[in-house]
Formats: C-alpha cells, sequence, structure tokens
C-alpha cells in the first residue's frame, strides 16, 4: 500500500526544518501549524474542519504560553479535569452509556483517558 503525501507544504517544511503554511488539505479541512517552543517536534498542526454550523478545531496544541485555546473548550475542561476521578468516571460512564457504547468495552472506554490525566493541568490567565 502506498502513501498519499496530502501535505506537500507540510512536507517540504519539514524537510527544511521550517514551519509550513496555513495549509488546504482536501476541500473543507485545514491545516494550521502551531509552534513548539523549545521541542524536536518543532511545531503541531492543528486541522480546522468546516462543519455546517461552523468550524470544528482538532489537536488544538501544547501546553505552552504561546498555544491558546478558545473559551467555548477552556469552559468544558473543568468538568472533564477539575473533579475527583471516582466523580469523572461516573459521568464518563453514563455519557457513553447514553451513547449507546456496548457493555463488553463500557469498563475500558470509560478510563480509556486516566493514563494521561497526568499530564493534564488547568491554567487561567
Amino acid at each position: 500500500m502506498g502513501v498519499e503525501v496530502t501535505g506537500v507544504a507540510q512536507a517540504r517544511a519539514w524537510r527544511g526544518g521550517g514551519l509550513p503554511p496555513v495549509e488546504r488539505v482536501r476541500p473543507g479541512l485545514w491545516s494550521i501549524p502551531v509552534p513548539l517552543p523549545a521541542n524536536p517536534l518543532r511545531y503541531v498542526l492543528v486541522y480546522a474542519l468546516e462543519m455546517p454550523g461552523g468550524v470544528a478545531l482538532i489537536d488544538t496544541g501544547w501546553s505552552t504560553d504561546d498555544v491558546a485555546l478558545h473559551p467555548a473548550d477552556a469552559a468544558l475542561l473543568p468538568a472533564r479535569f477539575g473533579i475527583d476521578v471516582p466523580e469523572l468516571l461516573g459521568h464518563m460512564r453514563t455519557f457513553l452509556e447514553g451513547c449507546g457504547v456496548p457493555a463488553a468495552v463500557l469498563d475500558e472506554l470509560t478510563e480509556a483517558s486516566m493514563g494521561v490525566r497526568e499530564f493534564v493541568a488547568l491554567a487561567q490567565r
């Protein structure tokens, strides 16, 4: 199976050691580079997906002063990370059950984010 390079400018910038421009990867899908200071990755790509009701942002960055989070997204974080673990897991289980997650994988998916919880910190400016 071959690999299709859709982000030509991204590949060129990576090889050249620079930051790629904002790029239309596909119709309705844009990549936006966000610098990662003092990091060998150099940048992450935020993806903007054009939706009927607006724009959805995917993978919005890194924990630095140079990377910000939209206030609407920031308002969601306390409910996810600002409560104790048992309460969080209870909310997650209820949410997943409401979405129709099969019982066979419910426990696994309920606790799926626990491995990265120690790397998440709420910060405000």
